[in-house]
Protein backbone atom coordinates (compact mmCIF):
# COMPACT_ATOMS: atom_id res chain seq x y z
CA UNK A 1 0.00 0.00 0.00
CA UNK A 2 1.39 3.39 -1.02
CA UNK A 3 -1.19 5.51 0.88
CA UNK A 4 -4.34 4.99 2.90
CA UNK A 5 -6.87 6.47 5.29
CA UNK A 6 -10.12 5.77 7.10
CA UNK A 7 -13.11 8.12 6.98
CA UNK A 8 -16.46 7.38 8.60
CA UNK A 9 -16.02 3.60 8.56
CA UNK A 10 -14.70 3.41 5.00
CA UNK A 11 -11.06 2.61 4.26
CA UNK A 12 -9.33 3.65 1.08
CA UNK A 13 -5.97 2.54 -0.25
CA UNK A 14 -3.74 3.46 -3.14
CA UNK A 15 -1.61 0.42 -3.89
CA UNK A 16 1.94 0.67 -5.20
CA UNK A 17 0.66 -0.09 -8.73
CA UNK A 18 -1.50 3.10 -8.56
CA UNK A 19 -4.82 1.27 -8.19
CA UNK A 20 -7.34 2.87 -5.83
CA UNK A 21 -9.46 0.61 -3.57
CA UNK A 22 -12.21 1.12 -1.00
CA UNK A 23 -13.45 -1.18 1.71
CA UNK A 24 -16.24 -0.69 4.22
CA UNK A 25 -17.81 -2.59 7.06
CA UNK A 26 -20.97 -2.64 4.91
CA UNK A 27 -19.41 -4.38 1.88
CA UNK A 28 -18.52 -8.02 1.35
CA UNK A 29 -15.15 -7.29 -0.24
CA UNK A 30 -12.89 -4.34 -1.22
CA UNK A 31 -13.79 -2.64 -4.50
CA UNK A 32 -11.38 -1.22 -7.07
CA UNK A 33 -12.41 2.21 -8.40
CA UNK A 34 -9.47 3.66 -10.36
CA UNK A 35 -6.08 2.98 -11.90
CA UNK A 36 -3.21 5.52 -11.88
CA UNK A 37 -4.23 7.24 -8.62
CA UNK A 38 -1.63 9.58 -7.13
CA UNK A 39 -3.57 11.07 -4.20
CA UNK A 40 -6.89 10.66 -2.40
CA UNK A 41 -8.70 12.47 0.36
CA UNK A 42 -12.23 11.90 1.65
CA UNK A 43 -14.17 10.90 -1.48
CA UNK A 44 -11.91 12.56 -4.06
CA UNK A 45 -9.18 10.89 -6.11
CA UNK A 46 -6.48 12.62 -8.19
CA UNK A 47 -5.27 10.56 -11.15
CA UNK A 48 -1.87 10.80 -12.85
CA UNK A 49 -3.46 12.51 -15.88
CA UNK A 50 -4.41 15.52 -13.69
CA UNK A 51 -8.12 14.73 -13.42
CA UNK A 52 -9.88 14.93 -10.05
CA UNK A 53 -12.80 12.57 -9.46
CA UNK A 54 -15.62 12.57 -6.92
CA UNK A 55 -16.87 9.13 -6.04
CA UNK A 56 -19.59 7.92 -3.76
CA UNK A 57 -21.86 4.93 -3.52
CA UNK A 58 -24.20 6.22 -6.20
CA UNK A 59 -22.11 8.24 -8.62
CA UNK A 60 -18.56 8.74 -9.86
CA UNK A 61 -17.74 11.82 -11.90
CA UNK A 62 -14.84 13.97 -13.03
CA UNK A 63 -14.98 17.35 -11.27
CA UNK A 64 -11.74 19.05 -12.43
CA UNK A 65 -8.95 18.76 -14.99
CA UNK A 66 -5.33 19.98 -15.13
CA UNK A 67 -5.05 19.54 -11.36
CA UNK A 68 -1.68 19.85 -9.63
CA UNK A 69 -2.91 19.48 -6.03
CA UNK A 70 -6.10 19.58 -3.98
CA UNK A 71 -7.30 19.75 -0.39
CA UNK A 72 -10.66 18.76 1.07
CA UNK A 73 -12.53 20.89 3.64
CA UNK A 74 -15.36 18.44 4.26
CA UNK A 75 -16.59 15.40 2.40
CA UNK A 76 -18.18 17.78 -0.10
CA UNK A 77 -16.10 20.99 -0.34
CA UNK A 78 -12.65 20.99 -1.92
CA UNK A 79 -10.13 23.49 -3.22
CA UNK A 80 -7.90 22.71 -6.15
CA UNK A 81 -4.63 24.10 -7.47
CA UNK A 82 -4.45 23.81 -11.23
CA UNK A 83 -1.26 23.41 -13.28
CA UNK A 84 -1.47 27.08 -14.38
CA UNK A 85 -1.34 28.35 -10.76
CA UNK A 86 -5.04 29.16 -10.46
CA UNK A 87 -6.97 28.17 -7.31
CA UNK A 88 -10.58 26.97 -7.43
CA UNK A 89 -13.32 25.93 -4.97
CA UNK A 90 -16.22 23.50 -5.45
CA UNK A 91 -19.08 22.20 -3.36
CA UNK A 92 -21.80 20.08 -4.94
CA UNK A 93 -24.37 20.55 -2.18
CA UNK A 94 -23.95 23.90 -0.38
CA UNK A 95 -22.65 27.42 -0.86
CA UNK A 96 -18.90 27.66 -0.24
CA UNK A 97 -17.84 28.23 3.40
CA UNK A 98 -15.15 30.84 2.67
CA UNK A 99 -17.14 33.64 1.08
CA UNK A 100 -16.15 33.36 -2.58
CA UNK A 101 -19.80 33.42 -3.60
CA UNK A 102 -19.37 30.19 -5.54
CA UNK A 103 -22.61 28.62 -6.68
CA UNK A 104 -23.21 25.12 -5.43
CA UNK A 105 -21.99 22.55 -7.93
CA UNK A 106 -19.97 25.10 -9.93
CA UNK A 107 -16.16 25.00 -9.93
CA UNK A 108 -15.24 28.63 -9.19
CA UNK A 109 -11.83 30.30 -9.57
CA UNK A 110 -10.89 32.51 -6.63
CA UNK A 111 -7.19 33.34 -7.13
CA UNK A 112 -4.29 33.27 -9.62
CA UNK A 113 -0.55 33.02 -8.99
CA UNK A 114 -0.84 30.25 -6.37
CA UNK A 115 1.94 27.73 -5.60
CA UNK A 116 0.37 25.87 -2.66
CA UNK A 117 -2.93 25.58 -0.78
CA UNK A 118 -4.45 23.71 2.13
CA UNK A 119 -7.69 23.66 4.08
CA UNK A 120 -7.97 22.98 7.78
CA UNK A 121 -10.86 22.43 10.15
CA UNK A 122 -12.40 25.81 9.37
CA UNK A 123 -9.75 27.64 7.34
CA UNK A 124 -8.30 27.92 3.87
CA UNK A 125 -4.67 28.96 3.31
CA UNK A 126 -2.97 29.86 0.04
CA UNK A 127 0.68 30.63 -0.74
CA UNK A 128 1.18 32.87 -3.76
CA UNK A 129 4.20 33.00 -6.10
CA UNK A 130 5.47 36.13 -4.31
CA UNK A 131 5.71 34.12 -1.04
CA UNK A 132 2.71 35.74 0.63
CA UNK A 133 0.41 33.56 2.75
CA UNK A 134 -3.33 34.32 2.59
CA UNK A 135 -6.14 32.95 4.77
CA UNK A 136 -9.92 32.77 5.06
CA UNK A 137 -12.30 31.41 7.70
CA UNK A 138 -12.29 30.95 11.47
CA UNK A 139 -10.02 33.16 13.62
CA UNK A 140 -10.70 31.52 17.02
CA UNK A 141 -6.98 31.06 17.79
CA UNK A 142 -5.70 34.04 15.80
CA UNK A 143 -4.80 31.84 12.85
CA UNK A 144 -5.63 34.57 10.32
CA UNK A 145 -2.74 36.69 11.62
CA UNK A 146 -4.89 39.71 12.47
CA UNK A 147 -3.27 40.27 15.87
CA UNK A 148 -6.26 39.05 17.87
CA UNK A 149 -8.50 36.00 18.25
CA UNK A 150 -12.25 35.98 17.79
CA UNK A 151 -14.72 33.20 18.47
CA UNK A 152 -16.47 33.58 15.11
CA UNK A 153 -15.63 33.45 11.44
CA UNK A 154 -14.12 36.72 10.32
CA UNK A 155 -16.09 38.50 7.63
CA UNK A 156 -15.15 36.62 4.49
CA UNK A 157 -14.62 38.11 1.11
CA UNK A 158 -12.85 37.06 -2.02
CA UNK A 159 -9.73 39.04 -1.06
CA UNK A 160 -8.85 37.14 2.14
CA UNK A 161 -6.31 38.19 4.75
CA UNK A 162 -2.59 38.53 4.07
CA UNK A 163 -1.02 36.71 7.00
CA UNK A 164 2.75 36.85 6.33
CA UNK A 165 5.44 36.93 3.66
CA UNK A 166 8.41 34.72 2.70
CA UNK A 167 6.39 31.49 2.90
CA UNK A 168 7.35 28.51 0.70
CA UNK A 169 4.48 26.12 1.45
CA UNK A 170 1.55 25.55 3.74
Amino acid sequence: VAAGDVNQGTQWKIKTDGSYWQDSEYWDAPEKYFNNAVAAEWNYVLLSDGTLWLYDYYDTKKVASNVKDFSVYTSSTFVVLKQDGSAWIWNPYYEDPFGFKAEKGVLTKFMDGVIDLEVGTANLYVVKKDGSLWGWGDNMYGQLGKGYASDYNEPNDKVGYRIMDNVASV
